[in-house]
């Protein structure tokens, strides 16, 4: 037994033994430092984790562009340069130039102009404005003149403007009278604004209405002949010159009959007729400053006017008694009135 027991005890304390060395040699490795190519292997692995971290970091966080990470723009790709404005306005001319179908010498036209100067490129295109503004305005009166607004309508006005009654002028002062009224009212003559608003082609219809002008007086002068020479009675006159369209009133006949008479007296004394409408102006105006010397007040002046005109007829229709009916009576046309009371205001004594 006893020797039984002490092996026991023996192998106990054997075991013991054995476990304290274990012990001791695990707390001396743990105690000192690790070996050289341990300390490496260990280095390399935390630097190939630490990277996969912040490889799969990097990956769930947004990226923040810095200045140094920024990828730089060279400087022909930059708007702000001279090349990067150049490249941007070539692409835009080229696909401007592919929009219009522009093929060419009107495409190397386009390009040419792209690469001017701003401000020479402002003003070019102002210019061609301008003168594509004015060659439609050309075209505009063209087309106007040879249409029934001008021929019909305008001419109407013309004539009626020559025949008004209270008119103080017929020669250089109706014209301009009337140049003043289609710019002012150019809906009335059924004039297009542009016309009005572009000088050249307002002087070629101005030119055109003066033509009008001059051969509406030569004719009337030739009817004025006819009546001198048949000694027409009023209603006859009436009939001759006044258009059948517009309201015939007894001011109408009042001022033609001063007319007919001035006619007759001018072609006894002069050896032509064909100053007698510049003639006629001149009667007037020499009138009308004989009553200002004369008279001072103002409505005076305007009932001894129009006794003029009055005493004319008087007198022609008891030397030229009625022999014709008189020319059918119609209501006046809004035309009509309104230009009589435009000349009214602007064009009467």
């Amino acid at each position: 037994m006893p020797s039984e027991a002490q092996n026991m005890v023996n192998a106990a304390l054997r075991r013991r033994e054995e476990l304290e060395r274990r012990e001791e040699a695990r707390q001396q490795r743990e105690d000192s430092p690790p070996p050289a190519n341990q300390i490496l292997s260990d280095i390399t692995d935390q630097t190939s984790e630490g990277g996969e971290c912040e490889d799969s970091q990097e990956r769930n966080t947004p990226a923040r562009e810095t200045p140094s990470r920024r990828r730089r723009r060279s400087p022909s790709m930059d708007l702000d340069t001279p090349e990067g404005r150049q490249h941007k306005y070539a692409c835009f001319t080229e696909a401007q130039c592919d929009r219009f179908a522009l093929r060419g010498s009107r495409r190397s036209l386009v390009k040419d102009f792209a690469k001017g100067d701003c401000h020479e490129k402002m003003i070019s295109i102002m210019a061609f404005l301008q003168r594509s503004e004015s060659e439609q305005a050309g075209s505009d009166v063209q087309a106007y003149l040879a249409s029934g607004a001008f021929k019909a309508h305008a001419t109407a006005l013309f004539y009626t403007a020559i025949v008004a009654p209270h008119s103080k002028a017929y020669v250089t002062s109706l014209a301009s009278f009337i140049a003043s009224d289609m710019a002012r009212n150019y809906p009335l003559y059924k004039i297009d604004k542009s016309i009005i608003e572009d000088e050249e082609a307002r002087s070629t219809l101005n030119t055109h209405m003066r033509n009008k002008l001059t051969t509406m007086r030569n004719a009337i002068k030739e009817k004025l002949e006819a009546a001198a020479d048949g000694a027409y009675c009023m209603n006859q006159l009436m009939s001759d010159i006044m258009p059948g369209n517009i309201q015939i009133r007894l001011e109408h006949r009042q001022r033609w009959a001063w007319i007919l008479a001035q006619y007759k007296a001018h072609r006894e004394t002069s050896p032509t007729t064909s100053n007698f409408w510049k003639n006629i102006d001149k009667v007037l105006a020499d009138t009308e400053d004989a009553l200002a010397a004369t008279v001072a007040d103002k409505e005076a002046i305007k009932e001894i006017r129009a006794e003029i005109f009055k005493e004319a007829l008087e007198n022609h229709e008891r030397d030229y008694p009625t022999a014709i009916p008189p020319p059918e009576e119609v209501d006046a046309p809004s035309w009509q009135i309104m230009l009589e009371r435009t000349m009214d205001k602007f064009h009467r004594y």
